[in-house]
């Protein structure tokens, strides 16, 4: 399982650099984030400010993702009653660290949707003959299925 998940996180952190590149090469100065209801930008930041500011949530969600599963391979496994600092059973732990990697790849897959969606709404030339409006959607899906799969992990320790 842990060879797959990291299969994916490569391909997503590839994806996710290249459609960052993509979109920042074919964006306008301006990078509208909030539209009216006629389609106009309202709201709208540097070309600069939307590339850097992807790349450090994209970086920090990466970072603290690794942290967190460098951290949970610390925290021992023991057969010791209820203490809440140690692990109680092996299977449990690598479940977590898992879920905690497979988390990240759907973050990325998150992030890779949202950089299509705004490339797409900021180029009124691709704009007016497809729909990206499930690119907003799956995103958010996917990370609702995924805490769904952290509580039944967590309902069958018990």
């Amino acid at each position: 399982m842990n060879r797959i998940i990291k299969f994916f996180q490569a391909i997503f952190i590839v994806l996710f650099f290249i459609v960052l590149l993509y979109v920042y090469a074919y964006m306008q100065e301006g990078v509208g984030y909030r539209f009216d209801n006629s389609g106009r930008s309202i709201s709208s930041v540097s070309r600069e400010t939307f590339f850097y500011t992807a790349l450090a949530i994209f970086a920090f969600s990466n970072l603290l993702c690794l942290a967190l599963v460098s951290a949970l391979k610390k925290i021992p496994v023991q057969n010791q009653g209820d203490n809440p600092l140690v692990f109680s059973n092996l299977s449990f732990r690598e479940s977590l660290l898992d879920w905690i990697r497979s988390f990240n790849v759907v973050l990325n897959f998150s992030y890779v949707c949202i950089l299509i969606f705004l490339g797409m709404l900021n180029n009124s030339e691709y704009l007016s003959d497809l729909n990206y409006e499930i690119l907003l959607f799956a995103g958010p899906l996917f990370i609702v299925i995924w805490f769904i799969i952290l509580f039944t992990i967590i309902i069958k320790r018990k």
